[in-house]
């Protein structure tokens, strides 16, 4: 009877997970789970850079150098103490990196090392002269181009773009510059939060470079979370990270990126937003592509005026001479 017993509750135990498997076998990722858009990842890194051949950094403008070079040997277990420094071979440098959001194991990454004291570089020829410090009784070569050789010692002045072309670019309102954009393609995902964008007063954050300006203000953010594959970029491109402090991307902007556009800066103010300095405050205005190209086409006849004009000038000092 017991074994009798035994075999029927097996059998009712099988049976039972059978009926449950494929209730669990038809669940989906999508249905249990909420995926935000992939984003890039920063790498930030601090190393030293040796064997430079007397083209390191300088103890006088480089500090951190020397101290790191003793904080690394205190850690291999050599003492530095009494110890005269030297780090004419040695460059602090700083190493950055981007990681794609879906990056694998042998994906290649672009790597960027920048010098973050006074070295230079006898391979690469820049920095100082010829890659090397300047020294007492260096001399610089320069050329002379037979038409600037006749310019006057004070040279020629020209009305700065800011007072020639203040009709087509729009002055600061209440100390704040006034950059004009058009809305792209992702702005009506932000629905209320995209008038925000346009409304508000932003500021230039510390955390900005060549590569994109952050923005700080009161974050936007779209009306649900959305996954984008990562999709072409250029300069003036505005994004908005997860975060909702919009991204300037700038002259050295990203080629590739995932966080959704909800606008673009028209090319002509890109330069006025280049010039603005760390902290200051700006506010978008909504242009459209007329306007753009209107503005584009009043800055080409100025260029081009200057040009004639030099020409001229230059003939009339060859012809006085």
């Amino acid at each position: 009877m017991k074994m009798l017993a035994c075999k029927w509750f097996l059998s009712l135990a099988v049976a039972f997970s059978m009926a449950l498997t494929p209730a669990f076998g038809a669940s989906r990722i999508k249905d249990v789970a909420s995926l935000q858009a992939g984003r890039d990842n920063q790498l930030i890194g601090y190393g030293l850079v040796v064997g430079l051949q007397g083209t390191g950094d300088s103890l006088r403008s480089s500090p951190f150098t020397d101290q790191s070079i003793r904080a690394m040997l205190q850690n291999l277990g050599i003492s530095t103490q009494g110890g005269e420094s030297r780090t004419r071979n040695v460059a602090a440098v700083l190493v950055t990196a981007n990681l794609p959001p879906f990056a694998s194991p042998g994906s290649r990454v672009d790597v960027t090392v920048g010098s973050l004291g006074d070295s230079t570089s006898l391979r690469g020829g820049f920095g100082g002269n010829a890659g090397r410090p300047l020294a007492k009784g260096d001399r610089i070569a320069v050329g002379e181009d037979a038409e600037i050789a006749m310019l006057p010692a004070s040279g020629l002045a020209v009305v700065e773009p800011a007072v020639a072309l203040r009709d087509v670019f729009p002055a600061p309102v209440d100390g704040a510059l006034t950059i004009r954009a058009l809305p792209a393609g992702e702005h009506d995902l932000f629905a209320g939060d995209g008038e925000a964008f346009w409304s508000q007063t932003w500021r230039i954050s510390s955390r900005s470079d060549r590569t994109g300006y952050r923005l700080s203000g009161e974050p936007i953010k779209p009306t649900a979370s959305i996954e984008m594959r990562s999709h072409g970029v250029v300069p003036g491109v505005i994004q908005v990270p997860p975060g909702g402090e919009p991204i300037v991307q700038m002259s050295d902007a990203n080629t590739a990126g995932g966080y959704p556009k909800i606008a673009g800066v028209i090319e002509c103010d890109l330069w006025r937003l280049g010039q603005a300095r760390i902290g200051a405050r700006l506010s978008f205005v909504r242009s459209t592509h007329a306007e753009a190209r209107r503005v584009e086409q009043a800055v080409a006849r100025y260029v081009d005026d200057v040009r004639q004009t030099c020409r001229m000038v230059k003939r009339a000092l060859k012809a006085m001479a």
